[in-house]
């Protein structure tokens, strides 16, 4: 069972809900895939050795002995990644898709193709829990591909996908692979308007999903009659509380620290799991 949890913008509260319902979990695995700015291991690192992978993708190379500078392979490249210059194709690396289809359109045996390292993914154990955390290298622009790293290696009964924020095509693919997709949501105009985002994406994917509102004050909540609008179901309501916050900077699991967040988040993933096997 794959677990995703989202949300619309960075500050939500996404990795706190997905680090606790993991260490909540009994045989579950972590799966950090906000790879551009990871920080779950911040709450779960407690020293224990760690498998560094490294994450890579095919990049065309040319013979420049073999080309002929017939274009063929400039002019197949749907995504622009190709130019030529002075007769010889030059590769942009920040656009190229490894597709390989400049490869199946030269006639010339010209083009071949290399691993090209994008990112590196971690793997390590914590008490029972699987720990899954990527990221990518300074000045990559697509972070799919070591998400798709990481998800492969993700192999236990139950997973817990801490997704990037937003809804690019870095979350998507997250929610694309997920069994349920869980939304951190904040009672506010701004909140509001990005769970919508989020569930217009989600409904997309045609996945089920329900809500978590995180930073609960005592006033109007839009975010909440958003969601009765459109009959998303509310699992949990976390209120804005100023220790929360100190004890989330001190990196804390609270789960592990308070009784109370303790039967919140295993309740919280018993009604997840009810609605998946439902």
């Amino acid at each position: 069972m794959r677990i995703a949890v989202l949300s619309g913008k960075g500050g939500t509260g996404k990795t706190f809900i997905s680090v606790n319902l993991a260490v909540a979990a009994n045989n579950a695995c972590y799966v950090d895939c906000d790879v551009e700015t990871p920080n779950g291991r911040l709450f779960l690192d407690d020293g224990s050795e760690c498998a560094v992978r490294k994450t890579t993708v095919l990049s065309p190379m040319f013979d420049k002995d073999a080309c002929t500078g017939c274009r063929a392979c400039v002019d197949f490249c749907a995504f622009g990644a190709l130019a030529l210059v002075g007769g010889t194709p030059l590769l942009f690396d920040e656009v190229c898709h490894s597709c390989g289809g400049c490869l199946m359109v030269c006639n010339y045996s010209a083009i071949s193709e290399q691993p090209r390292q994008i990112g590196q993914t971690e793997s390590s154990m914590r008490k029972g829990l699987h720990v899954l955390s990527g990221r990518m290298d300074v000045g990559q622009s697509s972070g799919i591909p070591v998400i798709q790293d990481l998800l492969a290696q993700a192999n236990n009964p139950l997973i817990i996908i801490d997704c990037p924020p937003g809804t690019a095509c870095s979350a998507a693919e997250c929610a694309r692979h997920a069994d349920y997709c869980l939304i951190v949501a904040e009672p506010s105009l701004y909140g509001t308007h990005n769970l919508q985002m989020v569930h217009e994406m989600i409904t997309a994917l045609d996945k089920p999903c329900g809500v978590v509102m995180n930073k609960v004050v005592d006033l109007e909540n839009p975010a909440e009659q958003y969601c009765a609008q459109q009959r998303l179901e509310v699992f949990t309501r976390i209120p804005f509380d100023r220790d929360l916050a100190r004890d989330l900077a001190e990196a804390k699991v609270m789960v592990e620290e308070d009784e109370e967040y303790r039967l919140l988040f295993h309740s919280l993933l018993e009604r997840v799991q009810g609605q998946v096997m439902a």
